[in-house]
């Protein structure tokens, strides 16, 4: 009993952190979608999160199935003893959850400590704040309310009532499909022993009111459910996915162009995804930062988006001009504005504070010469060409004009830069991404 009780615990720390995260924001959002709430999120973010225990089930989901819930309610939950604030309330432990977690894995976490001890007998302070770090993080464990702990366990995991379209709010149904608005970015561990591939995943099969420019998903390799939240693997390469997604469907939501006649706002969402769909497999073919990259082509012409918002009148007599003379965006907004959109997303990059790669990617993508040498102004420049060449702005466009034109483009610059050897991988993710922005776009 003993040991299953551990484990029970060690299960529902971690459920309960899930739940705390993925499936009340999940539900949430589609209830705000619901009653057209104008305070909807622009974008959520999921990660390691059991939306849909259904798939790929693992022991300690297979364990909420083997007990009924009143076998939790006994052996997990304890009343807080006195003088302790809160006394008399009825808890899930966190010392259990604690103990129950580092059962889990026992020879790792004496070896970590092995570590920490030489690291500091050595002198080696740098090593040992790091592992102390890490543990100050890994022991912060709160109690849990049992009511909420239980109805976690009966809801989220035997049941799978939100994957079902079982879930009510004061007696309505959750309906995932309202969402409509909201970005969704699902993110996953390949080792995840805990929540399997596929559970957060399922998300995006659940919010079929999402068209698919506005859903992403990103399988980490080589962590477990710890490291999607934690360490290396999360600062340097999950980490920038979440903060390209919420920087450019944040930014891009800030400013709504509604009222400026001739500018589009659906072609201009149509050129800057296609601009950063080129941008990231060129930043694949040429060994720079894919994500970044991708972010770049997103945000490039964002001083339109300004122009167009706040200055419609204004904005308009230089689409007007563009259109009479047959010349660039750039030499109309020169002659009729004094300024290009170009220095305009610089000055709202700069008051932004962006990164330097891409406040180059704004500011410089219409002359890179002039650019540093770490910038994306030249990979940008490059992309806005392509998107710009393919006509990815036009409302005509269909997948079977665009998959072959684009990634031979692609295939094309990378041979003339000597990199055919390392294409292969690139045609494939750039048509596959294309499929998804134009099935949106039809």
């Amino acid at each position: 009993m003993r040991a299953a009780s551990c484990s029970a615990s060690c299960w529902s720390r971690s459920a309960a952190k899930w739940s705390l995260t993925c499936v009340p924001v999940l539900a949430a959002v589609a209830l705000m979608a619901e009653e057209k709430d104008p305070a909807q999120p622009r974008s959520m973010t999921l990660m390691g999160g059991p939306i849909d225990t259904r798939v790929s089930p693992t022991v300690v989901n297979e364990l909420a199935h083997q007990h009924p819930l009143e076998w939790f309610r006994k052996n997990l939950i304890s009343t807080v003893p006195f003088p302790h604030k809160g006394m008399g309330r009825k808890v899930y432990p966190g010392f259990l959850q604690l103990t129950a977690f580092m059962s889990m894995n026992p020879a790792r976490h004496f070896e970590q400590h092995r570590r920490l001890y030489q690291h500091i007998v050595n002198g080696e302070g740098d090593a040992a704040t790091k592992i102390r770090e890490f543990y100050h993080e890994y022991f912060a464990v709160l109690d849990l309310p049992a009511d909420f702990y239980l109805e976690t366990i009966d809801k989220v995991f035997p049941r799978a009532a939100l994957a079902r379209g079982e879930l009510t709010y004061r007696g309505d149904p959750v309906d995932l499909g309202a969402i409509h608005r909201t970005a969704l970015l699902t993110v996953e561990g390949e080792r995840d022993d805990i929540c399997a591939v596929g559970q957060t995943a399922a998300a995006h099969l659940l919010c079929t009111g999402l068209r698919p420019h506005l859903k992403r998903h990103h399988l980490q390799p080589g962590v477990g459910h710890y490291g999607v939240f934690s360490g290396s693997k999360w600062e340097r390469q999950i980490y920038p996915q979440v903060r390209s997604m919420v920087l450019a469907v944040g930014v891009s939501g800030v400013f709504r162009a509604d009222h400026c006649p001739g500018f589009d706002p659906q072609s201009y969402i149509r050129h800057c995804v296609g601009v950063g769909l080129a941008a990231r497999a060129l930043a694949q073919v040429t060994g720079r930062n894919p994500e970044l990259a991708f972010t770049g082509g997103i945000l490039h012409d964002i001083g339109e988006l300004v122009l167009a918002t706040c200055f419609p009148e204004q904005y308009a007599k230089a689409l007007a001009y563009r259109a009479l003379h047959d010349c660039t965006p750039v030499a109309a907004e020169r002659d009729i504005l004094g300024l290009d959109h170009a220095v305009v997303g610089g000055l709202l990059a700069d008051t932004w504070r962006f990164p330097p790669s891409l406040y180059s990617a704004v500011a410089e993508h219409h002359s890179p010469s002039a650019a540093t040498a770490d910038s994306l102004a030249d990979l940008i420049h490059l992309a806005d060409s392509i998107a710009h060449g393919l006509g990815l702005a036009t409302a005509q466009l269909q997948l079977g004009q665009l998959g072959g034109p684009f990634t031979r483009c692609v295939q094309g610059l990378a041979d003339f830069g000597g990199c055919a050897h390392r294409l292969p991988p690139v045609p494939r993710a750039a048509t596959s991404a294309w499929v998804s922005f134009s099935s949106a776009c039809r």
